[in-house]
């Protein structure tokens, strides 16, 4: 179980809890984020960033345990998106979302962006031409047992384009502790039957002890997914959350 330090410790870590983050961090930073992301889901009918997607299950084969305690069950789902959502091949800014079971069959959701080996590390997506033997990476670092843990997704498939593939993805997810050299802690293999979509959410679901840092991007995200979720609620008629 991941125990974090002092100085990373925010709701849930060092108690053996899932982090918890209310809906709103604050009403502040709920209007400087929440406008732009609801606005987006609103018209978008969609997902404010990632709309186009495709969501699949998958066989789990955990090499070691993640962050050196969390050991993922058998459960996977996966959903392969564009973030911008352009059409066809278009490179565009690829993600890939798995949900994992941790104790007690909770969800951890991971959300990877394509990136390069050499931007890992650092917040910053980029955009790539194809699904095959492509980075990604979870943008920001997550904290567990005294030290902040980086998260990183390779994949390979026979698909050469940006466009959705529609057959197997090989997908390799690796982490690393601080500034240490990455290592594979799970392979997934995933089917090639749709199955319907996952809301994810990187922030929230996460292992016991586990939290993303640092704090205040963690809430931004957070404000940004509650947002786009409501955007999504409105303009499907269900009203104002």
């Amino acid at each position: 179980m991941c125990v974090a330090s002092p100085r990373w410790r925010f709701a849930g870590c060092g108690t053996g809890k899932p982090a918890r983050m209310g809906s709103d961090s604050s009403p502040l930073l709920s209007g400087l984020v929440g406008v732009p992301f609801r606005a987006a889901g609103v018209l978008r009918h969609a997902r404010a960033f990632h709309p186009t997607g495709r969501t699949v299950t998958g066989a789990l084969d955990v090499v070691e345990p993640a962050f050196g305690a969390v050991r993922p069950g058998p459960s996977v789902t996966v959903r392969l998106s564009k973030g911008v959502g352009l059409p066809g091949g278009v490179p565009d800014i690829l993600g890939v979302a798995i949900r994992l079971s941790v104790a007690d069959g909770a969800p951890w959701d991971l959300l990877l962006a394509s990136s390069t080996r050499w931007t890992t590390r650092l917040p910053v997506p980029v955009p790539a031409a194809t699904w095959s033997r492509t980075t990604f990476s979870s943008l920001t670092p997550f904290a567990c047992d005294d030290a902040l843990w980086w998260v990183r997704a390779e994949t390979v498939t026979d698909s050469r384009t940006a466009d959705l593939p529609d057959g197997p993805v090989h997908i390799v997810l690796s982490h690393a502790r601080g500034g240490s050299s990455f290592r594979p802690f799970a392979r997934v293999d995933t089917d090639t039957r749709t199955v319907a979509d996952v809301d994810m959410d990187p922030v929230r679901n996460l292992p016991p002890g586990v939290t993303m840092a640092p704090r205040p991007l963690a809430r931004v995200r957070a404000a940004a997914y509650d947002n786009s979720r409501a955007g999504r609620r409105i303009s499907r008629g269900s009203g104002r959350p």
